[in-house]
């Protein structure tokens, strides 16, 4: 008949301590009294939510860091949870970039098409420059709009000169304006020599008023005409980018839809089309001449181009898991990352969300 451990004596009593290697061996995380903390430890570990947070706290020494490590090497979660993050320009929002999430290891893909759509476009620009199709309706534009300049001037000009004035450019130090000058007996004549003659009776009140009239009537035209000329330049530059877009665009769109085809995120997908339409509407980032000049420039300053770069923030690929990470300094910028600053000769020419670096 077995007996109680209080019938026992002591000779009878065998005591048995597990081995380290049996202790090693066993699934289970225990600590001495810590039950409750071991069971809030796996429920948090075990929620997939955002905003939850486990704090472990306690005396040095009690098995924190152990207990910790242990129940992790239990932590299986979906690999499906793993992401890469980059950071874009926001074409609508400048001032905020856009942060863009894919699947893990896949954000170096995607910064790599980036690129080179963004190099294939400079070579294409710079052929479409060169091409005898381009420079012959650039060409044709520019004519039509030379021969209508010069119609309008030469109207303009009869018009001054039927009405006994003549156009001069008037040097003002370093800058140029156009005047009108009265022509009196077929020489010109300031104002001031005109005023003269009024006040020695050679010339009447009548006809001094009537030609400040006239001047002052030919001047306002003549402001209009120039204003109309400017706008008419405006139109044939605007022109030329809608001549360029039009034969480039479909090289842009045809790479920027099998980029879209390799991705399912639709936020992705939209913000490549934002970019289709950027690079649509700046080609003349891309003229070579104009970054030849930047680069040569002494003035160090952002490139137009660099809206464009893809920052990655946060690259997974490798990792099957979400990986662990211990911080024994936990400032704020190992935490939560830091801008690089200016280098040393001023602006390195990237945009400003190209200097974000995670924690």
């Amino acid at each position: 008949m077995p007996l109680s451990p209080h019938e026992l004596s002591t000779g009878e009593i065998v005591f048995r301590l597990s081995d380290a290697h049996e202790s090693e061996e066993s699934d289970a995380v225990t600590i001495i009294g810590q039950t409750r903390a071991l069971t809030a430890l796996s429920l948090g570990l075990g929620i997939q939510s955002k905003g939850y947070n486990i704090f472990i706290m306690g005396l040095p020494g009690t098995g924190r860091r152990t207990a910790l490590l242990k129940a992790l090497l239990d932590y299986n979660p979906s690999p499906t949870l793993l992401q890469d993050k980059v950071a874009v320009f926001d074409f609508s929002k400048p001032l905020e970039p856009r942060i863009l999430t894919f699947p893990a290891g896949t954000a170096i893909n995607f910064k790599h098409d980036v690129h080179e759509l963004i190099e294939d476009t400079k070579r294409v620009v710079s052929i479409l420059s060169e091409s005898e199709s381009f420079k012959n309706k650039r060409a044709a534009l520019v004519s039509d709009f030379e021969r209508l300049e010069n119609k309008t001037l030469s109207e303009f000009e009869a018009e001054v000169a039927s009405s006994g004035f003549q156009i001069i450019q008037v040097s003002e130090g370093t800058e140029q304006s156009t005047d009108l000058v009265p022509l009196r007996d077929g020489q010109t004549s300031s104002f001031d020599e005109l005023q003269a003659q009024v006040t020695a009776g050679n010339i009447s009140e009548t006809e001094w008023s009537a030609l400040r009239e006239r001047y002052y009537g030919l001047m306002d035209k003549m402001k209009s005409v120039f204003q109309n000329l400017k706008r008419s330049r405006t139109d044939i530059d605007r022109s030329v980018r809608a001549l360029r877009r039009e034969m480039v665009s479909p090289l842009i769109e045809s790479q920027i839809k099998i980029m879209q085809e390799k991705i399912l995120d639709p936020i992705n997908v939209a913000w490549l089309e934002s970019l289709k339409e950027d690079i649509c509407s700046h080609l003349f980032f891309f003229d070579k001449t104009r970054i030849d000049e930047e680069r040569g420039s002494r003035r160090k300053r952002t490139s137009p181009l660099s809206r464009y770069g893809v920052n990655i923030l946060v690259d997974r690929t490798g990792p099957i898991k979400p990986p662990i990470i211990f911080e024994n300094r936990p400032t704020l910028a190992n935490l939560v990352g830091t801008i690089d600053l200016d280098g040393e000769l001023g602006d390195d020419g990237r945009a400003g969300y190209l200097r974000i670096r995670a924690g």
